[in-house]
């Protein structure tokens, strides 16, 4: 927040070492020094914030950063006192980063345009538009930042943030969602399933009913031995950023397994388990839910790491010319632990 602009946009990272250098072959072990005497020495700080479409050598839109921010805020003012307090004394810098969003807006239907290359958590590729994922993640900010408002006595946003996401959720539901199939698209006029937007699409939106007909549509086009892979179909090599494929990242994000997103979408097979009206349907998501987790620690194990990356087909890491994936990344571990947790509060493990 500290580091938020006077237009409201908050920063996609704040670093202590140069994460664009440390992609560069060969470069990696010089970008703490680098930063040290560049940031430190000179500069006198020991952060540098990185806004979206400014990280010159990645060149990352990272138009994700604001829904996944108001969304982690919303998560912490429900979890604790903590959270709240901060959250009631940030609020005012909240408003202005939805208003900076807001910006992207189509007025007509609440979906954002996404007009940079690279431009969420998928930033190998270059892709534009009305995008699944970002937009299941505004609505979902928009809807929480509503309850946040509503919870602090701010009335007026409170109404402006609830009919801002019932358009935006009616244009997810009209324009993301492929009903006839049963996931959520990669894009308007996109048919390519969206794994992540389809498991927080249906996390979010969908009845336990269409929720089991997303697990239908992930379990035949996208499940492979080690997990989900996040595209059916995989984007063509003109959509990989043209650093990507000269390094030879071009399954980073098509064809490789990340762990965190089969873990993720645990979180949907327990709300089927909990909440779909027929017993055996529920019966079988709970063990569904239970399974993939072993599963998943098992992978870790085989692997040898909670890594950022797996090979699709068997337990091993993910292999890419000078890039090493993440032994131990941040997201396979709290998506891990998310689920555990979860399971372990139900008394199923």
């Amino acid at each position: 927040m500290k580091y938020q602009e006077s237009d409201g946009i908050l920063p996609l990272r704040v670093e202590r070492e140069y994460q664009t250098v440390k992609l560069v072959p060969g470069l990696r072990k010089f970008s703490k020094p680098i930063f040290n005497f560049i940031e430190k020495i000179i500069k006198g700080r020991d952060e540098h914030p990185v806004y979206e479409g400014r990280d010159v050598a990645g060149g990352s839109g990272a138009e994700d950063t604001i829904p996944a921010i108001l969304i982690a805020s919303g998560e912490f003012f429900m979890a604790s006192e903590e959270g709240r307090k901060f959250i009631s004394e940030h609020f005012d810098q909240l408003k202005k980063a939805v208003e900076y969003f807001e910006k992207k807006t189509d007025d007509t239907d609440g979906l954002a345009i996404i007009t940079k290359d690279m431009p969420d958590w998928a930033d190998s590729l270059t892709r534009k538009g009305k995008l699944g994922g970002i937009n299941v993640w505004w609505a979902r900010s928009l809807r929480l930042m509503a309850h946040m408002a509503k919870e602090l006595g701010h009335e007026d946003d409170a109404r402006h943030y609830t009919e801002e996401f019932r358009k935006v959720e009616e244009g997810v539901m009209d324009k993301i969602y492929n009903k006839s199939e049963g996931y959520f698209r990669a894009a308007e006029g996109d048919n390519r399933l969206d794994t992540v937007a389809s498991i927080f699409g249906a996390l979010y939106f969908l009845s336990p009913e269409e929720a089991v007909r997303v697990e239908g549509s992930l379990s035949d086009k996208v499940l492979c031995n080690t997990g989900l892979q996040n595209f059916d179909k995989p984007y063509p090599k003109e959509q990989i950023f043209w650093s990507h494929k000269l390094t030879g990242w071009n399954d980073y994000h098509n064809k490789f397994v990340w762990p965190w997103v089969t873990l993720e979408n645990i979180q949907v097979k327990i709300k089927i388990a909990l909440q779909h009206p027929d017993e055996s349907v529920r019966a079988k998501y709970k063990k569904e839910a239970i399974d993939d987790l072993v599963y998943m620690a098992k992978v870790f194990e085989e692997v040898g790491g909670v890594y950022e990356v797996v090979d699709p087909n068997s337990p091993k890491p993910a292999k890419m010319p000078f890039y090493t994936p993440v032994k131990n990344f941040m997201g396979s571990m709290s998506a891990f632990q998310g689920a555990y947790g979860q399971l372990k509060n139900l008394g199923w493990i």
